[in-house]
């Protein structure tokens, strides 16, 4: 286990650092201290060949003009708040007339502190921040620490801390592109996705919840066995950028990702209520991803979260964070093969 780092950019808001976190067979992952953002997990084929799962952008300078996520952590809540209204709180109303993503100075932007570890068994970094009261019109001075980890099992792990002096919000995310072909060959509707969830959130024209969990069964929201993506976005061509409620079992995952081609699969546990999934459908943009212009369905955003916009409905999880009380979140992405 190993981990190497790179200094990126002499920035003015601090030093951006690369960080490649190394099982020494095969498995890595990468990541930069700006943002939090995973540019790279570098996992085996069916024939022993390592390639990135995640899209990624051409250099830093894509990085800091990026307006997508691409593989950032997201925060403090992930998702959109309606009229970024929160009790007698008025949040940046960065997508208006709405919130979303933790606003502009979310964690996406910020220049995190960074500690690198290795043990034995795993290796990782340790990110470190702190948001003074009143960013982006949030209560309290919100202290974070998110911890990157993997294993020599080609597990990556997630752990994301909020504490505060007041009462907030607290909803992270990691908001990474996957793409288990490899280094972005194909399209995600090669792929076969499952979710371990009956409810999918009913959304507005904004993209906003409801408040209303609909029944997925027998709907072009059924995945709670394997399908096809290319099947779904035929049934569904506006693709998916919804929010499904999970169920929870033991020593089960969440979610299961897998690409046949390549044999590649990803299956995720997490401590979250539920995952927004985007499939990136008609994303269609000028900038380039993993050496190629940026497409429809070239990666799918997996972002596990509490249910959106929670504080206008008392069905959804809390994303409350009590002073004093610390908060934990959790996500376990294991990668591996298909069994043939």
């Amino acid at each position: 286990m190993k981990v190497n780092t790179e200094t990126i950019l002499l920035h003015p808001k601090g030093k951006i650092e690369s960080y490649t976190l190394d099982n020494e067979a095969g498995f890595s992952v990468t990541l930069l201290n700006y943002g939090g953002r995973l540019t790279a997990i570098n996992v085996p084929d069916r024939d022993g060949f390592s390639e990135n799962v995640v899209l990624n952008l051409e250099n830093i300078d894509g990085y800091l003009a990026d307006q997508a996520y691409f593989g950032a952590l997201v925060g403090p809540v992930a998702g959109r708040i309606r009229n970024g209204k929160w009790k007698a709180h008025q949040l940046t109303q960065n997508q208006f007339p709405h919130h979303i993503h933790g606003g502009g100075a979310g964690f996406h932007q910020q220049i995190w502190h960074s500690v690198p570890f290795v043990t034995e068994e795993e290796c990782g970094i340790q990110l470190s921040l702190v948001l003074p009261d009143g960013t982006d019109g949030y209560p309290g001075e919100l202290q974070l620490r998110a911890t990157y980890t993997i294993t020599k099992n080609q597990e990556l792990k997630l752990e994301m801390v909020g504490s505060s002096n007041q009462e907030t919000l607290f909803n992270p995310t990691n908001h990474a592109y996957f793409n288990l072909s490899g280094n972005g060959k194909e399209k995600i509707s090669t792929h076969i996705l499952q979710i371990a969830s009956d409810q999918v959130a009913e959304l507005d024209h904004e993209k906003i919840p409801t408040g209303r969990l609909m029944d997925v069964e027998g709907t072009n929201f059924d995945f709670q066995s394997p399908k096809l993506l290319a099947r779904q976005f035929f049934k569904q061509p506006q693709g998916y950028d919804d929010a499904f409620k999970l169920k929870h079992k033991e020593g089960q995952p969440q979610l299961y990702l897998a690409d046949p081609k390549s044999k590649r699969k990803m299956e995720i546990t997490t401590s979250e209520e539920s995952v927004v999934v985007f499939t990136t459908t008609n994303m269609d943009e000028n900038y380039v991803v993993c050496n190629q212009k940026m497409s429809s369905h070239l990666g799918i955003a997996i972002e596990p979260q509490g249910l959106p916009d929670a504080v206008h409905h008392s069905n959804f999880q809390s994303i409350l964070l009590q002073p004093g009380i610390p908060k934990k979140h959790q996500t376990i992405y294991q990668f591996g093969l298909i069994d043939e």
